[in-house]
């Protein structure tokens, strides 16, 4: 407009700029002498489209929407959105998406201003990789957008198919994007309908120079990959022990797959591992599978040749898999069947003698390693405790001699001795009290009064979790056995709470139904690894005269879950009752029981690591006479360790491995705990583990009136 450029080259014109360029941007820098006056003019130009047919009309031009514009797309993008193209392969694709902005695009066409007197869209899309597509392609998908937003611009999905079978390398490409307007329209007499004129010599006649523009189209190059064939990932596992040979008492080895690679320098982006594999890859079924490089598994105590597989994929378009690499692994059995030690007795010479409860804790270990034994009579409760062979002298446990029932012990993280018991039978008042460093405090707390006419209480149990936080359930229930209750109190350092009438309770039965016995259910409350409390115990269901059903309550701190079955048998023949359970350091539990009236003792597991209850087994069968008062505890190389009063008045001991079958266990000799009485009536053993890993065992025997208790411990080589 008459003004000179102060740069050089001057900024950008109309339809300068590149085909695919970004906006524009450009930065001046001018040196100006301190306190001169310099005056700027910055102009900016800008092309409308102007209908003018004939000189005269130039200064009443008519602006349509864009008549006269650029006809093509102003600007077209191609993003390479995935690739699988491999090298040779004729049917490996790509996939392509296309950016279009283009102004004119679905303008209506018409006389007015704010229209178009011929359509120019996008009318059609061409493309072609010389090496990659053997001709030339146009079929591609719309995608939605805008011509006119920069941000959501026309968009269109192509597919490329290497159907010239190039090899690796990265190819150009070359798109073009058809606009539907049409050539010859341009309105001016004098140029006869034609596009434009183009230079011609200075003597010739301009008008000789008339063209029409053939198509209007714009063009994109873009560039695309063929990869070199992906190499499939390595698996490699080294174990911890090296060579991979366990035993029972020492069964968890170290499977580590992070050495694992691609030779293509690309991630490991999945293990899979087979336990216990069969060497067949179509057997191969992950038992673990995801980010786990590093992982230590149990093989249990079964003797055996376990071949364990690792697959791992990495993160190629597509994704390679290794092949499966295994490492075969032995378990040997090294479990040494303990000794037993010569019993040492503890009992009283009294009229009454000592009692323990079958259900409760009656033996607990300190942190000093003294073993604390709690055994009672209608009139006291004693209290002794043991190390390294020497028995202590007996205390009387503070309280009202009032008949004791259901003496129960705990200790908690401060190594306090907590005793509680129910007296005032039937109805029952619980009572609590402590030893603290050896001496019991002498204050006797009421926790619990029976506050509803005719109710009855028993059954109490107690644990303490790794918390040290210690629970203490009992049954509550009507004497006519319509509404029965667990109630429990809690006590997490300090104190229990409430002290008097404990308002926490769990509704478990209502109703008389055929056979209404809901109280003889032998609760457990265990505690779990996992802080957990459970509280374990069967069931006649009102419904069902002789289903008995073992159902399992859990208690995470905060709420009890809804009871679930963990054992339902519906034979009359073949009923599980007078359970003993315990967990172990996995999380599991585990239950034995009386089975077919007696004659056998039944074993059942709950796999923490699968959340499931499974199928119990017989591990004693004694089909002339019976078994009873059964306990079981679990050591650190998940040995089951079992007692139970067998038909001929011993107890007898059972060591199998958690994971044996049911004809293993019952080929599994007995152990005589203790053969030196003569009359035979030993029962409600108590077990638990001493600092040393040694199992002590505490249980009743009457050898004559009266009764007597005796104590003894089980130690390993």
């Amino acid at each position: 407009m008459g003004f000179a450029s102060v740069t050089s080259p001057p900024p950008s014109g109309n339809l300068v700029m590149p085909m695919g360029s970004d906006y524009d941007y450009q930065d001046y820098s001018f040196n100006i002498p301190d306190g001169e006056i310099t005056q700027f003019i910055f102009a900016v130009g800008c092309t409308y489209a102007v209908s003018t047919a004939v000189l005269s009309q130039r200064f009443t031009p008519e602006y349509r929407v864009p008549q006269h514009n650029k006809k093509a797309a102003s600007e077209v993008r191609v993003e390479v959105t995935s690739n699988e193209l491999l090298p040779g392969d004729i049917l490996s694709t790509a996939e392509i998406t296309i950016s279009v902005l283009d102004i004119n695009h679905g303008v209506e066409t018409g006389s007015g201003l704010d229209q178009m007197a011929h359509d120019s869209s996008v009318a059609n899309i061409q493309y072609e990789i010389p090496g990659i597509t053997s001709e030339i392609q146009n079929d591609y998908l719309v995608n939605g957008g805008d011509g006119r937003d920069p941000l959501n611009p026309l968009s269109f999905i192509a597919t490329i198919t290497n159907t010239a079978g190039g090899d690796s390398g990265s190819y150009p490409g070359l798109l073009k994007v058809l606009d539907s307007y049409p050539t010859g329209q341009n309105q001016s007499p004098l140029l006869g309908s034609n596009d434009g004129i183009k230079r011609v010599e200075p003597l010739e006649n301009p008008l000789y120079g008339l063209f029409n523009i053939t198509e209007f189209a714009t063009y994109a190059l873009f560039e695309i990959d063929i990869s070199f064939s992906p190499e499939d990932p390595v698996a490699i596992i080294i174990t911890d022990p090296d060579p991979p040979d366990i035993s029972a008492t020492n069964s968890t080895i170290n499977l580590d797959g992070s050495t694992s690679y691609d030779p293509d320098g690309g991630p490991i982006t999945l293990y899979e591992w087979d336990f216990e594999w069969d060497g067949v890859p179509a057997n191969f079924n992950p038992d673990v599978f995801g980010m786990d490089a590093v992982i230590d598994y149990d093989y249990g105590c079964i003797p055996g040749i376990f071949t364990c597989g690792l697959r791992v994929t990495d993160d190629d378009t597509p994704a390679g898999v290794s092949e499966i690499v295994s490492v075969d692994i032995t378990l040997v059995d090294d479990f040494i069947p303990g000794n037993w030690e010569t019993p040492i007795e503890v009992g009283e010479e009294k009229i009454q003698g000592d009692m323990l409860y079958v259900t409760g804790q009656s033996l607990q270990v300190d942190s000093d390693g003294f073993t604390h034994i709690i055994t009672y009579n209608t009139d006291d409760i004693f209290h002794r405790s043991f190390k390294d062979g020497i028995m202590s002298a007996v205390d009387i446990v503070p309280g009202t001699p009032d008949s004791f029932r259901m003496v129960t012990s705990a200790i908690d993280n401060d190594d306090t001795l907590h005793v509680v018991w129910l007296t005032n039978w039937p109805e029952a008042t619980m009572q609590h009290t402590s030893m603290v460093g050896g001496v019991f405090t002498g204050i006797v707390d009421d926790l619990y009064i029976e506050a509803q006419t005719g109710y009855k209480s028993q059954m109490m149990n107690i644990q303490r979790n790794d918390s040290g936080h210690i629970m203490v359930t009992f049954l509550n229930y009507d004497p006519d056995k319509v509404d029965v209750y667990f109630k429990y109190t809690i006590n997490t350092g300090g104190g229990f709470s409430p002290t008097i009438n404990i308002p926490h309770q769990i509704h478990i039965r209502s109703g008389t139904g055929p056979n209404p016995s809901y109280t003889n259910v032998a609760p457990n409350l265990i505690a779990t690894p996992d802080g957990n409390f459970h509280q374990i115990f069967y069931s006649k269901e009102a419904d069902l005269v002789y289903n008995v059903r073992i159902h399992d309550l859990v208690y995470d701190g905060l709420n009890w879950d809804p009871p679930r079955v963990a054992y339902d048998y519906p034979n009359s023949g073949q009923t599980m009752y007078d359970i003993s359970a315990c967990p172990d350091r996995d999380g599991d539990i585990h239950i034995i029981g009386q089975h077919e009236a007696g004659h056998r003792m039944h074993y059942v597991r709950y796999d923490a690591e699968i959340d499931t209850w499974l199928d119990d087994i017989a591990v004693a069968d004694d089909s002339d006479s019976g078994f009873s008062f059964g306990a079981v505890e679990v050591d650190d190389s998940n040995m089951v360790h079992m007692a139970y009063t067998g038909s001929d008045g011993y107890i007898h001991l059972k060591v199998f491995c958690d994971c044996s079958d049911e004809a293993t266990v019952l080929a599994l000799p007995t152990v005589i705990i203790d053969d030196t009485t003569v009359n035979n009536e030993q029962n409600h053993i108590d077990f638990n583990w001493n600092l040393d890993g040694d199992l002590t065992a505490i249980y009743q025997d009457t050898r004559s009136s009266p009764i007597r208790s005796y104590f003894n411990v089980l130690t390993y080589d």
